[in-house]
């Protein structure tokens, strides 16, 4: 719960931007090829290169199987605290699909966000965002993502393709407001094996989560590359409104400049058996509290 998270989270903490803007990213020391294109890109991922004869880059092993299946749906209620102000602003919905035709196993990873209750009325803004991922079945790398933004008057699309033989990955960010204005395009080397910030999530069900462990995240996004490591920490009993749950904390060093500029903390607690379902995500930033707590299993979750 990272990125649909950091798209309530960073904006609420400088109310009443809804979205995570890259200003807020640590800008990467590398260099990054950029071009701008005056017709709209390919809606297509860009064509494979035939594969050379090396072997492939290490993935990491993950437990099998998966903890999630296919259908699963997770519904979370997302609710802040600042100054005298605190009260639920928005619903989330986690699933999980598989897309049919394709010739490797692949898994669909999608995140909706809406606003709701006092938020949009206050500030006049509504909110309905789209985080898609497409991975490997096989090893869970990241084949391409789409974040779809519709802020009161922004809207805009940003999808990363990875092309992951060749060690690269293409960024292209469209104005959906404003068609005339050129697709941003940047072309950047990443790793074989890379996440964005909502496969990794799903990424880290699969793992043991054992105390003490630190779990390398090597992200991608904005035509730039991080990487995020998640803490293991210590059981915790937490109650929400989809049950009691006995978890395992993780503390996820997203902040202070590794992926995000300001200082804060992001935690997430992971039920401590099979699913590792992610049970809650707590916030904090700039003197505002965001926490995301699951409320509701559908199919495929139970």
């Amino acid at each position: 719960m990272m990125k649909f998270f950091l798209s309530a989270i960073l904006l609420l903490a400088q109310l009443p931007v809804w979205s995570f803007v890259p200003a807020f990213v640590q800008p990467a020391q590398q260099e990054n090829k950029e071009k701008v294109v005056e017709k709209p890109a390919s809606e297509n991922a860009p064509e494979k290169s035939a594969q050379g004869e090396k072997a492939k880059p290490f993935a990491p092993k993950l437990s099998q199987p998966l903890p999630f299946k296919i259908g699963e749906t997770l519904l979370y209620d997302v609710r802040f605290e600042r100054l005298i102000f605190s009260g639920s602003i928005g619903d989330m919905k986690f699933s999980v699909s598989q897309p049919t035709a394709t010739p490797a196993p692949l898994l669909w990873l999608k995140v909706e966000l809406i606003s709701k209750g006092f938020f949009p009325a206050l500030f006049g803004i509504k909110v309905h965002n789209q985080f898609s991922a497409l991975v490997s079945a096989a090893d869970f790398g990241l084949i391409n993502s789409t974040t779809r933004r519709q802020e009161g008057k922004v809207n805009t699309e940003e999808k990363n393709y990875v092309l992951r033989d060749e060690g690269r990955v293409t960024y292209i960010r469209r104005d959906l407001a404003n068609p005339s204005v050129p697709a941003r395009v940047l072309e950047t080397a990443c790793p074989y094996w890379v996440q964005d910030i909502i496969s990794a999530i799903y990424f880290l069900r699969t793992q043991e989560l054992k105390e003490g462990a630190v779990i390398a995240l090597p992200i991608t996004d904005y035509g730039q590359n991080y990487t995020v490591e998640a803490v293991i920490g210590k059981r915790e009993e937490v109650k929400v409104d989809a049950g009691k749950f006995t978890t395992i904390k993780v503390e996820t060093k997203a902040f202070g400049g590794k992926l995000i500029k300001k200082s804060g903390e992001l935690f997430l607690w992971f039920s401590d058996d099979a699913r590792r379902l992610p049970v809650k995500a707590r916030i904090k930033l700039s003197g505002t509290t965001l926490n995301i707590e699951l409320k509701k299993m559908l199919s495929g979750g139970l």
